[in-house]
């Protein structure tokens, strides 16, 4: 918490040696987030321009199932905090090919029907050319078989943009934007990039 206080108190006029040791902290350490799910955790690790703002923002996050919705809008708004600007855009991309970025309802009974929908539509173990291992060079030896996931994703698409007015992000009523896990449970990084107005 230290950390993120000093992050707030930036300005164009920082000093920069000041700077320079807040932007080490941020690369050096993680900032532990408890999220909407009482066991999740994502770790942070913050990027700064040379103003002293933040720019971007890494999360990693551990899923715990081969299909899961986790939402990362509590972190977005972090992300707005910490930034210290009301008016821009923020990009959310995850950064595999086995995942997947959305922004929708969460709501228990549509989450399912998403996970049915998504195994009528992409199959896990059909007859999948991604998944005939023994004719792919190179691939390492605990490569998964795991085509059904990344059609999946393919699907859904891996990266968002979501409007903040007033330092408020632009979502309705129900929307939350998530991270959609399609063959955990694994450690997970989203990328969140700050777009000025």
């Amino acid at each position: 918490m230290v950390l993120v206080n000093s992050l707030q108190g930036l300005t164009p006029h920082t000093p920069q040696r000041r700077l320079s040791r807040l932007l080490f902290l941020c690369l050096d350490s993680s900032l532990r987030v408890s999220g909407s799910h009482p066991n999740r955790q994502t770790r942070q690790t913050a990027l700064m321009s040379q103003h002293g703002r933040m720019t971007s923002m890494l999360l990693s996050l551990r899923t715990e199932a081969s299909f899961q919705c986790q939402s990362l809008t509590a972190e977005l708004r972090r992300f707005v905090q910490l930034h210290g600007l009301s008016d821009g855009s923020i990009v959310v991309s995850g950064q595999h090919t086995t995942t997947a970025v959305i922004i929708n309802e969460m709501e228990e009974r549509l989450l399912m029907d998403l996970k049915l929908w998504l195994s009528q539509q992409a199959p896990s173990g059909s007859d999948w050319k991604h998944d005939d291992l023994e004719l792919r060079l190179g691939i390492p030896d605990d490569e998964p078989r795991n085509a059904h996931a990344h059609l999946q994703a393919l699907m859904l698409g891996n990266e968002v943009t979501v409007n903040v007015s007033n330092g408020h992000l632009q979502l309705g009523q129900y929307q939350e934007v998530m991270l959609v896990e399609l063959d955990g449970p694994r450690q997970r990084q989203v990328s969140l990039q700050w777009l000025s107005s």
